[in-house]
């Protein structure tokens, strides 16, 4: 295929430096990196959320503390450690308790247990997205170990890829976050966390079940460095079905463990998948698809007089590969970026600024040869106006190589009506670029019905939107959250047929409004459970016709989880139910509802045995039509750690 040059976009001023050869060349990249790692060391952090105030500062950061309980801190919806109550909108926190009491073996479970919807065309081994507040996979940013992960031309990122034995926590935020993390997060932001080290503890994992699967993980930790591998592989329920992943992880600390706010980490994690593709029922397929994604990244954290710094430099590639009877595509792009940013408190306010660079390149048997340079800058203030009211505005400004510039802010209003319960009001404004495929695809058939291209002048989605939360916290370890939302999209990019063939252009627009509802109780005997209910209601516009309702994933979600611990014993049972939907490609969605359960028994010796049972009323049902899930299937497993 004859390589494409594409037209670079003219900037001028202040934008068309950042987007210059010169700043996004790799000399800048290492002298930026450099920088990064030296900032900390020369310049002279403010108390985080989490640390107690001076009892004798009048201009102290009031935090509140819940009778009897000590809520959980979360991070990721302000870059900063705070309290549920005190935390913008919504965020789901999945621990490793509930990964070890997890029905299921993988990143998708964990995430719809936890209530929200994941997009998959199979069982464990298929491909598998995040959909965060009605928006599309690709408007919802994952991170690894705070990486934003690099979702390819496709701009997707497959969940399965990502093995559930290194997760340490993941916290899933629902909302606008562009003013803090830049391209991709208008649904939400999925942050998924491991570790390696920083304690004396070695295990492993062995498990097999239904369609011949099986699965063998070993992990060694040590308190400055660990390392993991494993893999799993599985026959298949359908023809072409069959899979196998393989990973290995590794962790190296500079700094001794227990030392949050001083450490240097570097962090490595090689993924693999090679999997059939079967196709659609009416139309099956003898396709093959492999992945490799590498991420390398080095992190820390320094804490001066005033100031703390955080940074980090990574270096991810991922390359895909897919063949079949109609031929054979390769996908591959390697990345690199480097980020910079420090907290400060003063009186009333905490205030965090940074920077971020990162620099793309991708290589297609579709779209060719190109690549993306690309920056940020962002400030956020964290202000407390007055006793248990706190104001939290932000504004991040990003620039690229190939779409131009985007201005997201954001700001949000948080109220402690009592000890107990507090009010969250919020706005705030996002992006999405266009991806690779979009700007530079070219399938040319000699046929209008089959032909595409992409567009090179395609603008970035643009979204917005508006949430009010309750939020209750017990005094017996109960949580009650009722939030609700609304959020629009412009420019969205659709792939629309003209006379040569279908070409990507920014005609879409999509109205969103969403009620979540959430209650958790956790308990260490006896009874606990969790129970979220998400009503969605998505209009897309098209012309000729206007707005029309879009639910193919459900109008109404419900997940109900009942775990009831005694003694060594622990089961677990989830419902979940989908209902709602409005028809795929023409293909009617039917509601269904799904009962997974997990029996777990520990040993004196610390062996955890467990039989986990997913679709125990073996429900036909399809989350994309055409591809029918998995009926009733089983796995035994066994886990130790010492």
């Amino acid at each position: 295929m004859k390589e494409r040059k594409r037209e670079p976009v003219p900037h001028r001023g202040i934008t068309g430096f950042f987007c210059s050869g010169f700043f996004f060349s790799p000399l800048t990249l290492l002298l930026f990196s450099a920088v990064i790692l030296l900032t900390p060391a020369l310049l002279p952090a403010p108390v985080l959320a989490t640390e107690a105030p001076d009892a004798g500062g009048a201009d102290a950061v009031e935090i509140v503390e819940f009778d009897e309980v000590e809520e959980e801190v979360v991070v990721t919806a302000a870059r900063l450690p705070l309290r549920q109550a005190e935390t913008p909108g919504l965020t789901i926190v999945v621990d490793r308790e509930a990964i070890r009491q997890s029905t299921g073996k993988n990143l998708s479970t964990l995430i719809v247990e936890a209530g929200f919807p994941v997009s998959a065309s199979g069982g464990d081994f298929a491909q598998a997205s995040v959909q965060l507040g009605g928006f599309s996979a690709n408007q919802s940013l994952v991170l690894f170990n705070g990486v934003p992960v690099n979702p390819g031309p496709v701009g997707e990122v497959d969940l399965s890829l990502f093995p559930a034995a290194v997760l340490d926590r993941v916290e899933i935020s629902r909302g606008p976050l562009s003013p803090l993390y830049g391209a991709n997060a208008m649904g939400g932001v999925v942050n998924i966390e491991t570790a390696l080290s920083g304690e004396e503890r070695s295990g492993f994992f062995l498990g097999g079940g239904s369609f011949n699967s099986g699965e063998m993980d070993l992990f060694l930790k040590r308190e400055r460095w660990g390392l993991a591998a494993g893999g799993g592989s599985s026959a298949g329920y359908r023809p072409n079905s069959d899979a196998k992943k393989t990973y290995l992880s590794g962790e190296y600390s500079f700094r001794p463990a227990g030392k949050d706010n001083d450490r240097l980490v570097l962090q490595g994690h090689f993924l693999t998948k090679d999997a059939g593709i079967p196709g659609m029922i009416s139309s099956p397929s003898g396709g093959r698809q492999s992945d490799q994604r590498f991420i390398l990244n080095l992190s820390g954290k320094n804490q001066t007089a005033k100031n703390l710094w955080e940074y980090r430099i990574f270096t991810q590639s991922w390359d895909n590969r897919y063949k079949s009877e109609f031929g054979a595509d390769r996908h591959r792009v390697e990345g690199h970026g480097a980020e910079l940013s420090g907290r400060r408190e003063a009186g009333n306010h905490i205030l965090l600024a940074g920077i971020s660079l990162a620099y793309d390149d991708f290589s297609s048997t579709k779209s060719g040869q190109n690549n993306r340079s690309h920056g940020g800058v962002f400030l956020q203030d964290l202000w407390t106006l007055r006793r248990g009211l706190v104001l939290l505005t932000g504004l991040r400004w990003d620039v690229s190589s190939d779409y131009g510039a985007a201005l997201s802010p954001r700001v949000n209003l948080i109220k402690n009506l009592t000890k107990n319960l507090s009010i969250k009001a919020g706005y705030g404004r996002a992006f999405r670029p266009p991806t690779v495929n979009e700007l530079y695809w070219h399938e040319d058939y000699g046929n209008p019905d089959w032909n595409m291209f992409g567009n090179p002048d395609l603008r970035p989605e643009k979204g917005e939107s508006y949430d009010l939360t309750l939020h209750w916290q017990g005094r017996t370890g109960s949580t009650l959250t009722a939030g609700f939302y609304r959020s629009r999209l412009t420019d969205g990019i659709a792939w629309q047929q003209e006379a040569t063939g279908y070409i990507a252009q920014n005609v879409d627009r999509v109205k969103i409004t969403g009620l979540d509802l959430r209650w958790e109780r956790r308990t260490k005997n006896g009874y606990g459970g969790d129970i979220a209910y998400t009503w969605l209601n998505r209009q897309d516009w098209k012309a000729g016709t206007g707005y029309a309702k879009n639910t193919r994933l459900g109008e109404h979600r419900a997940a109900v989880g009942v775990t009831f611990t005694r003694g060594p014993w622990q089961v677990r049972t989830c419902w979940q139910l989908v209902a709602g939907r409005t028809p795929q490609w023409g293909q009617a969605m039917p509601d269904y509802g799904l009962l997974d359960t997990a029996l777990i028994y520990r040993t004196r010796n610390g062996y955890d045995l467990k039989l986990a049972v997913n679709n125990l009323l073996d429900t036909a049902y399809e989350i994309n039509a055409g591809y029918p899930m998995p009926g009733r299937n089983l796995e035994v497993s066994i886990y130790h750690a010492f």
